[in-house]
């Protein structure tokens, strides 16, 4: 009997490291409010900024005026502020809700965008017309027994349009995530959130056929 306790206190034991990656989400659970929906507020679009070698090689003496429509939101699954669900073992635990709503946000950022790579956008009077839209915009959180994935993806297209009636399609997609050993909290989905953001800033940024498109009109 003794050797039969000593050996399964040695199995416990040897099992100990382990079991925090286990339960902690059992009990970071346990401890939170459930089916609980989460605001997350995302700060005002800030660019990153281009290089000089890429504004010079694409945007030189452009400096179009640019009038962006509002973004048309084309989810099929979700719509307004709601970009997804917090999810524990297939099991809902609360929408995810953005704000600005992410139209509101892709509009900021096209704006942006565009602005910094030395165009002006106005609201009358412009030499071309952007009508965007939003394809998907949504936060998932696939879980295991020890952690959390927080997925991202977004999708937008646009349609840029000059005064004389052309038309310049693009289509800008990002992936992007991170992972919680404790709870998918407004902080991790921020992150996330401002990560795919920063992803399609720079997609817009390095298309040459859309800067091609505004330079040679």
């Amino acid at each position: 009997m003794l050797f039969i306790r000593d050996t399964f206190s040695g199995f416990v034991g040897s099992l100990r490291p382990y079991l925090i990656f286990i339960t902690l989400p059992l009990l970071v659970m346990s401890c939170v409010n459930l089916q609980e929906d989460i605001r997350v507020t995302i700060p005002a679009y800030q660019t990153n900024l281009v290089s000089q070698i890429n504004k010079e090689l694409y945007y030189s003496n452009s400096s179009a005026k640019i009038h962006v429509a509002p973004i048309k939101d084309a989810r099929i699954d979700i719509l307004g502020d709601i970009i997804g669900e917090r999810k524990s073992f297939n099991t809902s635990l609360g929408e995810i809700e953005m704000n600005p709503i992410p139209v509101d946000m892709i509009e900021q950022l096209v704006k942006s965008e565009l602005s910094v790579l030395g165009n002006k956008i106005v609201d009358s009077d412009e030499e071309f017309r952007v009508d965007g839209q939003l394809n998907k915009f949504r936060i998932v959180t696939p879980n295991t027994i020890s952690y959390w994935d927080v997925n991202g993806e977004v999708d937008i297209s646009m349609v840029v349009t000059s005064k004389a009636g052309e038309k310049h399609s693009s289509h800008y997609t990002v992936t992007c995530t991170d992972r919680t050993y404790v709870w998918p909290s407004e902080e991790i989905l921020k992150g996330v959130v401002m990560n795919c953001l920063g992803k399609i800033g720079l997609s817009l940024q390095n298309d040459a056929s859309l800067a091609a498109f505004l330079k040679n009109q």
